[in-house]
């Protein structure tokens, strides 16, 4: 897959990239769509170098079972290169902010006692699986874990070993959301499940890098922990109807 910008704008979309990321935006939340808006643009307007409505307006259409929310993300993300432009004196179309529409209010699901305690029960019963090593252990570990600490799942799947204190049982969290550390402090008794975690994990996976350590010796997946999280509900006997629809976030 060719992953490198070609277009008359390339070099205006790689030095916005950059200046995201200046300002402490992750690459990702740019890059896929202006990548795709490169092709567009090699595909249809391969000669043209200033950011017009025409351009704009062709690129805003709505695809094939495309969702509203995947419309909105691609129009925001032409919308802040139409601004980086103007901002360095280009001339470009802006997208109206009124166009893209305001995001939808998210309401977390709120678990009550009795699921909780259904649902660890349903990580410490989880039973091995060969084409996952750990996930019996990992399930009771990372999640007792995210739960009691707050944790985002990008943040508890990315955690380094060395970055766990289990002397003061506090954890480092690395450049998280905005590129920012903080320290977390863990109830002893979940730092204590974390330790036999971490003997069992050496066994299995010495010289780890990532704390949750995945067969491929990176970290876990995100797409993985969402796996996870459903089986252990299932585990737990606990179904939920579509409208609800609790995420592993929810914690």
């Amino acid at each position: 897959m060719n992953n490198e910008f070609m277009s008359p704008f390339a070099g205006r979309i790689l030095a916005m990239l950059e200046f995201k990321e200046a300002l402490g935006y992750s690459r990702s939340s740019y890059y896929k769509f202006l990548l795709n808006f490169d092709r567009y643009c090699r595909a249809h307007y391969p000669n043209e170098s200033k950011l017009t409505q025409e351009i704009v307006a062709g690129w805003s259409m709505a695809r094939v079972s495309e969702t509203a929310a995947g419309v909105s993300r691609r129009l925001i993300a032409i919308r802040e290169f139409g601004k980086y432009l103007a901002s360095t004196g280009d001339e470009a179309y802006i997208i109206p902010s009124g166009f893209i529409g305001g995001a939808k209010k998210f309401m977390p699901y709120i678990y009550t006692d009795a699921e909780l305690t259904a649902f660890f029960k349903g990580a410490d019963s989880l039973l091995p699986d060969k084409r996952s090593p750990l996930r019996e252990f990992t399930a009771s570990a990372l999640f007792r874990l995210m739960y009691c600490c707050g944790l985002r799942p990008s943040e508890i799947r990315l955690i380094k070993r060395d970055e766990v204190d289990f002397k003061e049982n506090l954890i480092l969290i690395s450049e998280s959301k905005s590129y920012k550390d903080r320290v977390v402090a863990v109830d002893s008794d979940v730092m204590a499940l974390c330790g036999k975690y971490d003997h069992i994990a050496d066994c299995v996976f010495p010289d780890r890098t990532y704390f949750f350590q995945g067969p491929n010796n990176g970290p876990y997946a995100a797409i993985w922990i969402q796996h996870l999280f459903r089986k252990c509900w299932k585990s737990s006997g606990i179904s939920f109807s579509r409208s609800q629809n609790p995420r592993v976030g929810d914690f």
